[in-house]
């Protein structure tokens, strides 16, 4: 039983060794002249460095190493690109003549063409006066002197500064009466000849009543009381003939311009205003003097 034994233990190990000489040479912990003969397939020869593609030289393509030789891969080398040559093409080529006569010369002066089918032609729509239709405005009592003292500050800050930096239309010419009072809202901005480059409709003063008097307008719609579609009028009558006109040539607002200090404005609605020209103003300011003696003349002789 023994001797047995011993017999197997001696195959066992007989085919251990032989299944370690068939190992890489790399893996194995002996040397066996059965490693010395496997065959081992590589890329590139032994100890060999990467070529690498770069901008200034051709790609060399890798070698293949086997068994049975070397195998050069099928592939198209890449060309080298040379900046000096391009460089000395470039200056080489001499001054491009780019004149507009050398494209195209017209037969005359005063020749024409016809737009092609697909020629676009860009218009402009000219701003349009604003119609004021007080149909269906509510009726409130607005006054932009009832805002807060330091709102009226603002205000007024904001009318003096304005005027001062706009300055005058015509050459040479100065702003002569720049104020804006504070408990009133007087105003006044003209230069000493021609007109100032800040319009009325400009002023701030003209454009916060615009905007607190669309705000008051609408709220006053909201009050209960009417039809739906009266309120719905009611608000579309406040966002046409206000909200829309402030800041525009015709908007819609009160006169807060007086000839002089001290004087209180008669804030009548008026649309745009030429209060900015100061012989304009005048003007406007006399021929209402004048109507309003007439009418006074006609209630005495009546």
């Amino acid at each position: 039983m023994q001797l047995a034994t011993r017999a197997l233990l001696a195959l066992l190990g007989a085919a251990a060794v032989a299944a370690q000489g068939t190992t890489d040479v790399r893996t194995l912990s002996i040397d066996t002249d059965i490693a010395k003969t496997i065959q081992r397939y590589t890329m590139g020869p032994g100890g060999s460095t990467p070529v690498f593609i770069s901008t200034d030289t051709s790609f060399v393509p890798p070698v293949t190493s086997s068994a049975s030789g070397t195998i050069l891969p099928t592939l198209n080398p890449v060309p080298s690109f040379d900046m000096s040559s391009a460089a000395a093409a470039a200056a080489s080529s001499g001054a491009l003549n780019r004149t507009a006569s050398s494209n195209y010369t017209l037969p005359s002066a005063t020749a024409t063409a016809t737009p092609g089918p697909g020629f676009v032609v860009q218009q402009s729509n000219p701003y349009v006066m604003q119609v004021v239709d007080p149909k269906d405005l509510p009726k409130m009592n607005f006054n932009l002197a009832n805002e807060t003292e330091v709102r009226r500050q603002v205000i007024c800050g904001q009318q003096t500064k304005f005027c001062a930096t706009a300055g005058c239309a015509e050459a040479g010419a100065t702003i002569n009466y720049n104020f804006c009072d504070v408990d009133t809202l007087a105003s006044r901005c003209t230069c000493d000849k021609g007109a100032s480059n800040l319009q009325q409709w400009k002023w701030p003063v003209q454009f916060s009543d615009c905007l607190a008097r669309a705000t008051t307008c609408a709220d006053m719609c909201s009050i209960p009381g009417g039809t739906t579609a009266q309120r719905t009028a009611c608000k579309s009558a406040c966002q046409t003939n206000f909200r829309d006109t402030c800041g525009m040539p015709g908007q819609y607002s009160a006169n807060y311009a007086v000839a002089k200090s001290g004087d209180k404005p008669n804030l009548d609605m008026m649309q745009g205003g030429t209060a900015g020209d100061g012989a304009a103003f005048l003007r406007a300011s006399s021929l209402a003097v004048a109507a309003a003696f007439a009418f006074a003349a006609v209630l005495l002789v009546a």
